[in-house]
């Protein structure tokens, strides 16, 4: 479900912790990505965007060398090709980039940081573009307190974790969705044992009709 979702974004936002964490591709696996109005999008899938603001995924692949951070590094030699990179940062100055797909991009102070990562992706586009958020609470929180999510998606799995997590894990959008104060719930649905649901900000409608056709 996560690759037909990210089949249908423009970009998709991940946070650094992410990044290092899981050394994840944000890729489309299931082939050919396509855009929310059924147009053919390029075969390597949406932009990817991180919020890095100390630039630690490149102090992370100075300290671990030569392990390397394969979003990082978008190649065109892969199958399918790499899709691009760009990467938002407020503290340290411009760091070399490691790759000619990256961009690096300086936010001034820490102000709806989230409000303003989505209206400069959408600067110089005349169509609404379509943005995943795929991270954890932390990075869900940054977009929530900026009024900057219009749908979410939860998937819950039944899942034990030996032993707990830390008393640190974010947990923004909690078991009470306290997080999702202003979005009503528009369906609930299993989805291969794992419970999926759908928020909706208020006064904004649905992909589809029915929500289990989206994604």
């Amino acid at each position: 479900m996560v690759h037909r979702l990210r089949s249908r974004c423009d970009y998709v936002i991940t946070g650094s912790n992410t990044v290092i964490q899981d050394n994840p591709s944000f890729s489309c696996r299931r082939g050919v990505a396509y855009t929310r109005n059924g147009g053919r999008k390029p075969a390597d899938g949406p932009t990817r965007v991180i919020l890095d603001r100390s630039l630690k995924t490149f102090l992370w692949e100075t300290s671990n060398f030569p392990e390397t951070l394969t979003i990082l590094h978008p190649t065109e030699n892969s199958t399918p090709p790499s899709a691009p990179t760009i990467i938002y940062h407020t503290s340290l100055p411009p760091h070399p980039n490691p790759s000619p797909k990256v961009s690096l991009k300086k936010l001034e102070g820490e102000e709806r940081i989230g409000r303003r990562i989505i209206d400069d992706l959408g600067e110089n586009s005349e169509e609404d573009q379509a943005i995943m958020i795929e991270g954890g609470g932390n990075l869900a929180k940054v977009f929530l307190e900026d009024d900057a999510i219009t749908h979410c998606i939860i998937i819950q799995s039944p899942l034990s974790l030996f032993p707990p997590p830390p008393v640190g894990v974010s947990s923004y959008v909690n078991s009470d969705r306290s997080g999702l104060r202003g979005f009503s719930k528009v369906g609930e649905y299993d989805s291969g044992g794992d419970t999926v649901e759908c928020w909706c900000k208020d006064r904004e409608s649905w992909m589809e009709e029915e929500v289990e056709e989206w994604p």
